[in-house]
């Protein structure tokens, strides 16, 4: 009896400390850790609360940084559209209360708006394209598609503008014949906007490699070239709706912050991964293309 008595009285004290440490969690203290006695039913909702605590712990902290990102995203886009709109704006009233000193100032401050105009649309046009391709119901258009010939002929197509900055296109092809299924005009905008993208970044003689090699799901593709100021925290980031480091936002250079997100979600789309690296002062971009 003695016995069963203890036995009773140690799982009563048992129900109190556990009902006790309920009333703390109720009061909002999530860090509460329950300590775990035995391997009774006891012992089973102690851990069960334990683990309730540690996924609304999870969830608060994912809503954190949805809040966080949120928050960077409109700033981000404000920042976007703001730049734009104000010499839009400031052009038009400028011609609007015909205060130009003469008609080829009136033409460049036209030219100027036109241009801007056409920046904004682009902005808006990608931005409908991400949306899109976030559509649960998004098909692809597969077939067969030399990966080895349809990099060589992006590079061709890109090189005149390479030159410009007198910049050098290393293609470092596969010795391998490479042909996956995939969608042609998705995959071709994603190649698109990594070489554009390096060709904007790189300052001018320097060298973008693009690497083709054979993968046991299908290809291996990088894009590579020099950049400055890149953090190795940053590297995620870039694939973030309308996120441009501070160096490049602050730049010269036309940017929405879109296409990687784009890119990303192409390459989602087909099973595949893209991800980040920095080696040295290269920032290099891999894709792991399946098909």
């Amino acid at each position: 009896i003695i016995l069963i008595y203890l036995g009773i009285r140690k799982k009563v004290k048992y129900i109190e400390y556990i009902y006790s440490a309920i009333n703390e969690i109720s009061k909002g203290n999530l860090n509460y850790d329950l300590r775990i006695e035995g391997k009774d039913e006891l012992a089973y909702v102690a851990n069960a609360i334990n683990l309730m605590e540690k996924n609304i712990l999870d969830m608060i902290e994912k809503e954190r940084k949805n809040d966080n990102m949120q928050r960077e995203l409109i700033t981000n886009i404000s920042h976007d559209l703001k730049t734009p709109l104000t010499i839009i704006v400031g052009y038009l009233d400028i011609i609007r209360t015909s205060s130009c000193k003469s008609k080829d100032e009136e033409h460049k401050y036209i030219e100027t708006t036109y241009e801007k105009a056409l920046v904004l649309q682009n902005m808006v046009l990608k931005l409908f394209e991400l949306v899109k391709l976030g559509d649960k119901d998004t098909a692809l258009n597969k077939s067969d598609v030399n990966i080895n010939k349809l990099l060589k002929q992006v590079i061709t197509e890109y090189s005149p503008i390479a030159d410009t900055k007198n910049i050098k296109i290393e293609y470092k092809d596969s010795q391998d014949t490479i042909v996956l299924n995939v969608d042609l005009d998705k995959i071709c905008r994603v190649f698109d906007n990594l070489i554009n993208n390096a060709i904007k970044y790189s300052k001018e003689n320097e060298k973008i490699t693009v690497t083709l090699e054979k993968d046991l799901s299908g290809a291996l593709i990088s894009f590579r070239n020099k950049c400055e100021n890149v953090k190795e925290e940053d590297l995620d980031k870039f694939f973030n709706r309308f996120y441009r480091s501070d160096k490049a936002r602050n730049s010269s250079i036309e940017g929405s912050g879109i296409g990687l997100s784009i890119v990303k979600r192409i390459i989602e789309l087909h099973n595949s991964h893209i991800w980040t690296e920095l080696h040295d002062s290269e920032i290099w971009f891999i894709i792991r293309l399946r098909g």
